[in-house]
């Protein structure tokens, strides 16, 4: 009964549960006032219990019989790996609530006082992710006393122990619950070894699958040389066609391009894919998968018309073969809406990445790994949007998230410390910029390598921090260490490196050295048009740039014509309150006033204020020499002093 009760309490969200105090609180009252209706539902889960305890009492017997007992661990292995835990948690707040509703009648309560109940039920439940309530039963009351009974059932039967223990961490490891998944993946393997030997082919998909236990946790270095040993043992013993050697060689493509070796992923995925079409099927979901992981690779090069006909393909499969919810669809719309981010296409991307957001917090939970990526795609969205509060928001909650579920080494930890670095740079918060910054490299390089594409992005957003500040003589050299990296192992034309250099050109521009900007702002400006097309936003930033040092130059007509060009782009792509115009109208009101145009300057950059923008150079911008001592100009310079914390 405790057990009962402490379900009950669970699925009411008492104490229990994590979650606002005041959540809490309304659940107290609730039952309080509702107790005859509440003790039903758990009296209901009571029945639900003692049900599931005689079937395992009935499975117990049966497995005795030697000559049963395979075909029992196969059902029960199924049944585990077939979990559904959305719908687990949907039937049990349902149930819950049809039990409270028929309670509440039973107690002779008038259809008002009834009504009155279930409306207070469903206030008090509002906000509960019953996919979460779902996976705490299913980690508490089956997975973690299975593996706490297998050895003592199975003592005697080692390869049984082993084939359950290995399909609960593979049902752990797809709940994103990988702590509790290791060890039980460690002991099935242990187990193969002692009986079955290194070859054997139950042996090489536990460790197969221990090796992707360690990729889903970051630790690549410890699953590289699993999956190369089990790769080369599955080609001498099973062949290069047979499906589980294939599987390998998919996942080791996916540890490459997870480490930035591009060419490497490439190939792998290629080859693996030819072959899956030819040995399972074009239609095949394993064929599915390396179309897609080919088509994040074209992305992660910059290839986005590649990659756009790919995921646009694998997605008309996936959505015919598995289903548009299927999380493998999923996971390609969320990296199709990536390459039309990259391409500045943001009313598709919102779309997809809310509509995805939503499917991944009902299937998997809100702690879930794919949620948090959703969390983390919809925050950079905003911030590229101009809605920086609802993006720093989403940037915490996905941070703490991840360090709580994750660790604070995992690469999408790290990935979430430089997205919230990013937007501090970005909204001229640089003192916090810097010390998140130095804290994720310090971490990155130490555990990932200086030369993994999230290093190198990292120290290219210190570098423009920096700068911004006016350190040039700590910029300069770290971007050059940067952009030397990037060039090598990414080539000139990726968008990391094309970033990096447009930054150096920035770094070199506003120190006056004017004559080593210009080419690499026309280099970078020529490798944005090619990459993400004319009206990108990173296009539109060289642009901007450009025109801007067209100003100090004195070619006012090139400057003129380049940065009126890039308002009308951005006006025709932005609301007229966007950010990314308050850059425009600064530099068209640096080009007023060095023609002599005060009024049009001032109110230019009074535009530029009023949308947020703020910048460290405006305080020493020769184009703005002339405006030097105009009481309106020196009040603009104090909101702008104010805002970067210069006083």
């Amino acid at each position: 009964m405790d057990l009962a009760a402490d379900i009950g309490r669970h699925l009411a969200h008492e104490p229990v549960l994590a979650g606002p105090p005041s959540a809490a609180y309304r659940a107290r009252k609730f039952v309080r006032r509702h107790r005859f209706g509440v003790g039903a539902a758990v009296a209901s889960v009571v029945v639900l219990i003692g049900f599931a305890a005689t079937m395992a009492v009935q499975a117990r017997r049966i497995a005795s019989e030697r000559d049963r007992a395979e075909s029992v661990v196969e059902f029960q292995a199924g049944m585990l790996s077939e979990m559904d835990t959305e719908g687990i948690g949907v039937r049990l707040m349902a149930d819950l609530k049809r039990r409270v509703t028929e309670a509440s009648f039973g107690r002779g309560l008038s259809e008002a006082e009834a009504e009155a109940v279930v409306k207070s039920f469903d206030e008090t439940t509002r906000g509960v992710n019953a996919t979460d309530a779902a996976l705490r039963l299913i980690d508490e009351e089956i997975l973690a006393r299975a593996v706490g009974k297998l050895e003592e059932k199975f003592a005697e039967r080692p390869l049984i122990d082993a084939r359950l223990r290995e399909t609960i961490a593979v049902t752990y490891g797809l709940l994103g619950l990988y702590a509790a998944a290791e060890p039980a993946m460690h002991h099935a393997l242990e187990i193969r070894k002692d009986v079955l030997g290194a070859d054997h082919p139950d042996t090489l998909s536990s460790t197969y699958n221990l090796a992707r236990l360690y990729w889903a946790q970051g630790r690549y270095d410890e699953a590289e040389p699993l999956l190369l040993e089990t790769l080369e043992t599955q080609e001498r013993v099973l062949g290069a066609d047979h499906p589980d050697t294939l599987g390998t060689r998919q996942y080791l493509g996916l540890l490459c391009s997870t480490q930035g070796r591009y060419d490497e992923a490439e190939a792998l995925h290629i080859e693996t894919l030819a072959t899956e079409k030819r040995v399972l099927g074009a239609d095949h979901p394993e064929t599915l998968h390396s179309m897609h992981n080919l088509a994040r690779v074209y992305y992660d090069q910059g290839r986005y018309d590649e990659a756009e006909v790919l995921f646009l393909e694998t997605i008309d499969s996936q959505k015919r073969v598995l289903g548009a919810d299927h999380p493998a669809t999923r996971g390609s719309l969320g990296n199709l809406a990536a390459v039309y981010s990259a391409q500045g296409r943001y009313d598709e991307v919102e779309t997809i990445y809310l509509e995805g957001l939503e499917a991944n917090r009902r299937v998997f939970g809100d702690d879930h790994p794919r949620t948090l990526a959703s969390m983390n795609s919809l925050g950079v969205l905003y911030h590229k949007q101009g809605r920086f509060d609802e993006a720093e928001a989403l940037y915490r909650e996905t941070l703490a998230a991840r360090r709580r579920v994750l660790g604070a080494e995992h690469l999408d930890t790290l990935w979430s410390m430089n997205n919230l670095a990013s937007h501090f740079r970005g909204r001229g918060r640089y003192d916090e910029a810097e010390r998140l910054f130095l804290k994720t490299i310090e971490t990155q390089e130490r555990v990932l390598g200086a030369e993994h594409p999230a290093t190198l992005n990292s120290k290219a957003n210190l570098a423009a921090v920096y700068s911004a500040q006016g350190r040039y003589d700590e910029a300069e050299p770290l971007s050059l260490e940067t952009i030397e990296k990037q060039e090598r192992i990414f080539g000139a034309d990726h968008r990391e490196t094309v970033t990096s250099k447009t930054n150096l050109a920035i770094q070199y521009h506003l120190q006056g050295h004017y004559d080593e900007a210009e080419p690499l702002y026309l280099e970078a400006l020529e490798a944005r048009k090619r990459i993400s097309g004319h009206d990108h936003s990173e296009t539109l930033i060289v642009m901007d740039f450009l025109g801007g040092l067209y100003t100090r130059l004195g070619r006012l007509d090139e400057a003129e014509t380049l940065l009126q060009e890039v308002l009308n782009r951005r006006r025709r792509v932005l609301a007229e309150d966007h950010p990314h115009l308050g850059f425009s109208y600064y530099n068209l009101g640096c080009l007023a006033a060095v023609r002599g145009q005060r009024a049009t300057a001032l109110d230019f950059l009074h535009k530029a204020v009023s949308l947020g923008w703020s910048e460290r150079y405006i305080l020493d911008d020769p184009s703005l020499e002339g405006l030097r001592g105009d009481p309106e100009f020196e009040l603009i310079l104090v909101e702008v002093k104010n805002r970067i914390g210069e006083h």
